[in-house]
């Protein structure tokens, strides 16, 4: 399993960074959205 890791090291930094990236659009969009429920 270690091996897979290391083999898709570059593949997995892209999901995260992906996802990371996709997250906060989002929190960002629901922010500006609500605003009675930011700060």
């Amino acid at each position: 399993m270690k091996d897979w890791i290391v083999n898709n090291l570059g593949i997995i930094e892209m999901l995260m960074s992906g996802i990371l990236v996709l997250g906060f659009c989002a929190w960002q969009y629901w922010s500006v959205s609500r605003p009675d429920k930011g700060e």
